[in-house]
């Protein structure tokens, strides 16, 4: 099995004041940046992911399906569940079915593309007695997490963040 280094970056996030007038620093974040393509529907794209080591599943966040141009219709439910995490809790997985990406590896090359199955899409709730809306998620990026990531290894050596991955 051929082996694909995957090459990241760190994005530095801009420091925020907030209203009490402290100022708000986040660390750099890891980002990988893809070729999105689903031959079903012949939706295609980059998208660029927040590597999640925390994150359980691959989650495409609604700015970028929107971008791509995925609506409801390219979409198949799953089984019911709620996600708990930095968005909060109401909204709803739904799937997008037999997407590939490209990753970018070393020497400016992109890896074969590795297939999902499926790919889940986060969807804000419609409940607003929660307080979650489209809005709720804007400019949250897109998560690569734990259903793709187990299969790498990965090096978080500043300037780069490297994934080993094998097909």
């Amino acid at each position: 099995m051929p082996t694909h280094h995957l090459v990241g970056r760190w994005e530095e996030i801009p420091e925020r004041r907030c209203p009490n007038g402290l100022v708000a620093k986040t660390a750099p974040w890891p980002r990988l940046a893809a070729i999105f393509s689903c031959e079903n529907s012949g939706l295609r794209g980059v998208v660029d992911f927040l590597i999640d080591t925390g994150a359980d599943q691959t989650v495409l966040m609604p700015d970028d399906a929107e971008r791509i141009g995925i609506t409801n219709n390219h979409l198949v439910a799953g089984c019911p569940s709620q996600t708990r995490g930095v968005g909060g809790v109401g909204v709803a997985i739904k799937y997008l079915r037999d997407v590939t990406f490209e990753f970018q590896a070393e020497g400016n090359m992109t890896t074969p593309p590795i297939k999902f199955e499926q790919l889940a899409v986060l969807f804000p709730s419609r409940d607003s007695r929660r307080g979650h809306s489209a809005q709720s998620y804007s400019g949250m990026p897109s998560l690569l997490g734990r259903s793709f990531l187990q299969q790498c290894r990965i090096d978080f050596s500043a300037p780069a963040v490297l994934l080993h991955f094998e097909d």
